[in-house]
């Protein structure tokens, strides 16, 4: 995927990307209305992260990051639920999501137990809750 992050605006943040393969570390400042833009091969090589800063008072930092999905998960899905979602499977045939519905089934007892960060990149997020709240 492709990642690009526009900061909007609020406090400089420190950028930190780090060599996988020598653990070579560099440091970017993020100012308010900069942006970076990671291609796919960068993110094979480096491992990139705004880590918290120790100065409390450092402020809000606003930023907006949009991604390149690749063609292949156009039409993924992943299936959030409880035991209601055990007859679904991925693949082809009688009770499956097909061939071209690539995708993952997540298991999540009850809603608060829902993982967002764990939907991101599909394009369908079907969530399943029986009455496990009650």
């Amino acid at each position: 995927a492709v990642v690009s992050t526009q900061s909007t605006g609020g406090s400089t943040r420190t950028l930190h990307f780090r060599d996988i393969s020598s653990d070579n570390t560099t440091e970017i400042k993020c100012t308010g209305r900069s942006m970076y833009h990671m291609t796919r091969a960068s993110q094979e090589f480096f491992k990139h992260s705004i880590k918290e800063e120790a100065d409390d008072n450092i402020g809000i930092r606003y930023s907006l990051t949009f991604r390149s999905i690749h063609w292949s998960n156009f039409n993924s899905t992943v299936l959030v639920g409880d035991s209601n979602f055990g007859g679904i499977n991925f693949g082809t045939g009688r009770g499956k999501m097909g061939q071209a519905t690539p995708g993952v089934r997540l298991w999540a007892a009850k809603v608060e137990d829902i993982n967002p960060m764990s939907c991101v990149s599909y394009r369908n997020v079907v969530i399943m809750e029986g009455t496990n709240n009650l």
